[in-house]
């Protein structure tokens, strides 16, 4: 029960990170010039290679953290200045800078990367790669994020034509002010690893 419990305890702020709810309206705006047989088919090529970025990121985070010589409360400070901020843009959005229109088919980027695994998401897989819970436990938790916003995704355009963009817009700011108190949570874990509290 204890595991399940920690399983989910991780597993959480990624599910936040991944941001499923936020990505489906760039996502379907993405794949719109296709058919639904073949969105279907790219929504889920462009899942599964986020995942494997992900397990690639936990695989060899602790290495590079090593290499960089970088302790475990500076992590865990930078991974909830990073979440902040990204929680931030969410409470607040702007403009953004991606381009939807698209000649190509898209392939591991943009969707795959950085739409689903992006920045936030990869620091703080390497911030779990760097701390002491059991690997098993972590794969667990990065999958189970992975599966619930899969899934999201995988049915952004139902979701985009079932909701519409103001729903996706009040999920998005419901989503940034609980990822604001996890930010500040794991920024104050951090200062307490750091000061020895």
């Amino acid at each position: 029960m204890e595991s399940i419990n920690l399983i989910i305890t991780k597993a959480l702020p990624l599910f936040f990170l991944l941001d499923p709810f936020g990505v489906v309206g760039i996502v379907s705006a993405l794949i719109k010039p296709y058919s639904q047989k073949k969105q279907a088919q790219i929504l889920r090529r462009e899942v599964f290679l986020s995942l494997v970025i992900m397990l690639f990121f936990f695989g060899f985070g602790s290495v590079f953290l090593n290499i960089l010589d970088v302790s475990t409360e500076a992590v865990q400070i930078t991974g909830g200045i990073i979440f902040f901020l990204f929680a931030l843009n969410l409470l607040f959005p702007g403009q953004s800078a991606l381009q939807l229109s698209s000649i190509n088919e898209p392939f591991l980027v943009p969707i795959a990367t950085p739409l689903i695994a992006g920045p936030s998401c990869l620091a703080t897989i390497m911030l779990y790669a760097h701390d002491e819970t059991a690997t098993p436990i972590v794969i667990s938790s990065i999958v189970l994020a992975w599966a619930v916003s899969g899934v999201i995704i995988i049915l952004a355009p139902k979701i985009v034509r079932l909701v519409g963009d103001t729903g996706i817009k009040v999920l998005e700011q419901i989503v940034g002010l609980i990822c604001t108190m996890i930010a500040i949570e794991m920024i104050l874990v951090g200062i307490q690893g750091f000061l020895h509290v």
